[in-house]
């Protein structure tokens, strides 16, 4: 389909919904007509005809910048109400034309983007663990877990205790690697946590701290949330 036949929602959403299905396994549980509200919050006003692609490249060299993320903004308002950020509407919009017209291939939006199904839009895959970084600890991890994560992706809700208990096994290591660290240097010790919103900074505190209690340590923490 060229991007000048993008005339009509109802055959755009169609042939976006048979795509969308090979980018992310949760749209098999949603019927057509639940695919099409999702998209309500995306139609440009003009149309989807008048979203302007970039090729590949382009794409992958802006959203690999610290500049991007830097420019986000986390929940902006209009009209007293909060949406989704600008830059990220507009990378959805792109990638979900691009994929319709044939001009982005579904291997190459797996690979760089994952497709949140709960907020209904794209964001750029991030990659924790570079080359740099792996030569740094030998060319391989410390130790592998499989990736119960991948689990939560086509999940229409998530809660406290799924996330909890696709980290389980991390959270263990991580907080049996502290307390190595502390049986060999002795006390006291300052642990510092680093980490984006929501990404488990306190909840990991918390167990290291029911785990330093029971084993007779005193222990206490500091919040810079907010800073």
């Amino acid at each position: 389909m060229s991007q000048s036949n993008l005339i009509s929602p109802d055959a755009f959403s169609s042939h976006l919904y048979q795509k969308m299905l090979r980018i992310n396994p949760g749209i098999e549980d949603l019927e057509l007509y639940e695919f099409r509200y999702g998209l309500n919050n995306l139609i440009p006003e003009g149309g989807w005809e008048c979203v302007r692609l970039e090729d590949p490249a382009s794409i992958e060299e802006r959203v690999s910048k610290r500049s991007f993320y830097d420019s986000i903004q986390i929940k902006p308002r209009m009209e007293d109400r909060i949406v989704l950020d600008e830059k990220i509407v507009h990378l959805t919009r792109m990638l979900m034309v691009g994929l319709v017209t044939g001009d982005y291939l579904e291997e190459w939006v797996r690979s760089i983007f994952y497709f949140d199904i709960r907020g209904f839009y794209f964001l750029h895959r991030t990659e924790y663990f570079t080359t740099k970084i792996r030569a740094h600890f030998g060319g391989k991890p410390f130790r592998q877990f499989e990736a119960k994560e991948m689990g939560l992706e086509r999940l229409q809700a998530i809660g406290y205790k799924d996330f909890k208990a696709a980290n389980a096994e991390v959270d263990g290591l991580f907080i049996e690697v502290v307390k190595k660290i502390i049986a060999a240097k002795g006390t006291p010790v300052v642990l510092a946590i680093a980490g984006p919103t929501a990404a488990g900074k306190t909840e990991i505190v918390e167990r290291l701290i029911d785990d330093f209690k029971q084993g007779g340590k005193k222990v206490t923490s500091i919040e810079l949330d907010n800073f």
